[in-house]
């Protein structure tokens, strides 16, 4: 079984964004991010039934493996990537893998600006480099288009079924290579 993720003190810096903890400060950008009425249909998020900002804050805190996403120019929060083991049952192939699943959402109005594409591929590229992670998973379901293009653009593809994706530690390649702050 793989060991669970910790995001720690980790804060990654890409073109555009920073991928950091969540901090007691993030409760109005979450309860923004709750208040996503699309957000149930339009991205690759866990259904929670945490719909108070304060009650999710503190649980993101507890588990310790979820990036707030922030425009690095405003300090906005524009969404939320998680990264945690498995949810779905692995082929026996690759049941000792060391996996981990991603899960995201970007706010509506920040939809279409390549923002997701940037936090997926920085992440990949440091679970890869920075965690013995093999293999990235993503659940995707069908009538997500947005989340389909993601994954498309950062080296995911099919694993058997038209929902679920991956990307392959031997098969990540990027030029955009986040910094460690």
């Amino acid at each position: 079984m793989t060991a669970p993720f910790c995001v720690g003190n980790t804060t990654l810096c890409t073109q555009r964004l920073l991928l950091r903890v969540p901090r007691a400060s993030d409760t109005a950008g979450i309860a923004a991010l709750l208040a996503d009425a699309e957000r149930e249909a339009e991205t690759v998020w866990p259904r929670t039934a945490d719909t108070n900002a304060v009650t999710l804050l503190h649980r993101l805190q507890l588990e310790n493996h979820t990036f707030m996403i922030l425009e690095r120019d405003t300090m906005h929060t524009i969404g939320l990537l998680d990264v945690c083991p498995p949810t779905m049952p692995l082929p026996a192939a690759w049941q000792e893998a060391p996996a981990r699943e991603l899960r995201f959402f970007v706010a509506a109005e920040r939809r279409g600006w390549e923002f997701m594409t940037e936090s997926v591929r920085g992440t990949a590229w440091y679970l890869f480099s920075h965690t013995s992670a093999a293999m990235l998973l993503a659940q995707i379901p069908q009538e997500n288009e947005c989340a389909r293009r993601v994954a498309e653009k950062t080296g995911f593809w099919p694993l058997g079924s038209p929902t679920l994706w991956q990307l392959l530690r031997e098969d990540f390649v990027t030029d955009e290579i986040p910094r460690l702050l």
